[in-house]
C-alpha cells in the first residue's frame, strides 16, 4: 500500500500540470484588459447606455428607429445577452427606439457608476474668451452653445461679452448656452471693460454695473437722476469690482425752464406730418434691419437715432415688442451695436417716422 502512494501522486502531479501551466503568471497584473461581462442596458436612457458600456470598456452598435441618426432613446434588446463574458473592448449590439423611456427600478438596476459623464452641471463662466476657449470649455463641459451680436453671423467675433443661461446655473448635459459676442478682442481673466454710463439713469446704471461685476461711486447731488462723466473712461480695462467714479447730475437746465431728467416717452410733430418719440431703446436677437415698437403699425420706416452721439439707423417695424415704461423700440443686435456697444443693454433714442 506504501509503494502506490508515489504512484498516484505522479499521476495527480501529471493530469494536474497543463492546468498549472495555463494559469496566467502575473496573477497580480491590473485586470483592464481583462474579459467583462455586458451590462444590462435594456430600458436605459441613450445617455445611461453610453456611460454604463463606457465603464465596461465595451463598443456597441444600434439597429431599429433612430439609430441611422443617432436619436434613438431608449434600450429594448441586447446581444449578447446581459451577464456575458466578453473581451475586453468587445461589439453589443443594441435593438433600439425613439420612444420615450420608462425609469426601470432601481431595485432591478442601480444607476451605473460612471453616468457621472452625463449627470448635470453647471454654465462655466466664458465671460472674455477667445472663440478658441469657448469651443475648448464647452467641449469639456459636454455643452453645446449658438452665438448672436457682432460677428456671430460669420463667425468672426472675438470674445464673449454675456451668457444666457448666467455662469454657474445647473444645466443638463448637452445643453445650450446662448452667447453673446463682440469684435473686441478679450480682455486677461479676471477683467473687464468699464461701459459706456453717460446719460444712464440710476436704475440703468445699477443693472449694467451688476451685469458688468463692477462698483461705483458718485460725485454730485445726493438724489442724482443721470451720469455725465466716468473716470476710467468707457472701454478701458479694469479688474473685476473696480470702483468707477461717476460724475452725475439731478436737473437739465435749459434756456427758458428747469427740467428733470426722463427716460418717459414724449411724441410731438415736426414738419408736416412727421413725428418723433424720445426715449430708450434695446436689443434682442432678431431679424437685421427690422425691429419692434409697441405703437406704431407693421410696416412703418422709422429712423433711431442715439442723442448721445447723433448716430443714425433705419428699420422697419415688423414685430411688436411689449410695453414698457420708457421704452421706445426694440433693435436687433447688429442695428443695436452700430450705435453703442452691446454690453450697455440701452441707449437714449429719438425714434422718427
Amino acid at each position: 500500500m506504501r509503494k502506490r502512494v508515489p504512484l498516484l501522486v505522479a499521476v495527480a502531479g501529471f493530469l494536474l500540470a497543463p492546468l498549472v501551466m495555463l494559469t496566467p503568471s502575473n496573477a497580480g497584473a491590473s485586470s483592464t484588459h481583462a474579459p467583462v461581462r455586458a451590462p444590462n442596458v435594456v430600458g436605459l436612457t441613450r445617455a445611461a447606455a453610453y456611460a454604463a458600456l463606457a465603464r465596461a470598456n465595451l463598443y456597441f452598435s444600434t439597429a431599429g428607429p433612430g439609430s441611422a441618426a443617432g436619436t434613438w432613446t431608449r434600450v429594448l434588446s441586447e446581444r449578447p445577452r446581459a451577464g456575458t463574458l466578453l473581451a475586453w473592448h468587445a461589439t453589443v449590439q443594441l435593438t433600439v427606439t425613439q420612444a420615450p423611456s420608462t425609469p426601470r427600478s432601481t431595485t432591478t438596476r442601480p444607476a451605473p457608476a460612471g453616468a457621472f459623464h452625463h449627470s448635470p452641471g453647471r454654465v462655466p463662466n466664458l465671460s472674455h474668451m477667445t472663440r478658441a476657449q469657448v469651443y475648448a470649455v464647452m467641449h469639456r463641459a459636454n455643452l453645446y452653445f449658438t452665438t448672436r451680436g457682432p460677428g456671430s453671423a460669420n463667425a468672426t467675433w472675438r470674445s464673449v461679452v454675456a451668457e444666457s443661461p448666467a455662469p454657474g446655473t445647473p444645466v443638463a448635459a448637452r445643453s445650450t448656452v446662448v452667447l453673446t459676442t463682440s469684435l473686441l478682442n478679450p480682455v486677461a481673466p479676471g477683467h473687464v471693460r468699464v461701459p459706456n454710463l453717460t446719460h444712464l439713469s440710476r436704475a440703468q446704471v445699477n443693472t449694467v454695473m451688476r451685469h458688468a461685476d463692477l462698483y461705483y461711486a458718485t460725485r454730485g447731488p445726493s438724489s442724482w437722476t443721470r451720469v455725465i462723466s466716468e473716470s476710467p473712461a468707457a472701454g478701458s480695462v479694469v479688474a473685476l469690482r473696480s470702483t468707477i467714479a461717476l460724475g452725475t447730475a439731478g436737473v437739465v437746465a435749459t434756456a427758458s425752464t428747469t427740467r428733470t431728467l426722463s427716460v418717459r416717452p414724449t411724441v410731438a410733430p415736426l414738419t408736416g406730418s412727421t413725428h418723433y418719440r424720445i426715449g430708450v431703446a434695446t436689443w434682442y436677437s432678431y431679424i437685421p434691419g427690422q425691429c419692434a415698437t409697441s405703437y406704431l403699425p407693421r410696416g412703418t420706416q422709422i429712423t433711431v437715432e442715439d442723442l448721445d452721439t447723433g448716430v443714425s439707423i433705419t428699420c422697419l417695424v415688423t414685430d411688436r415688442q411689449d410695453y414698457s415704461p420708457g421704452r421706445v423700440v426694440d433693435l436687433n443686435e447688429t442695428q443695436f451695436s452700430q450705435l453703442t456697444a452691446l454690453w450697455r443693454g440701452v441707449v437714449r433714442v429719438k425714434v422718427s417716422w
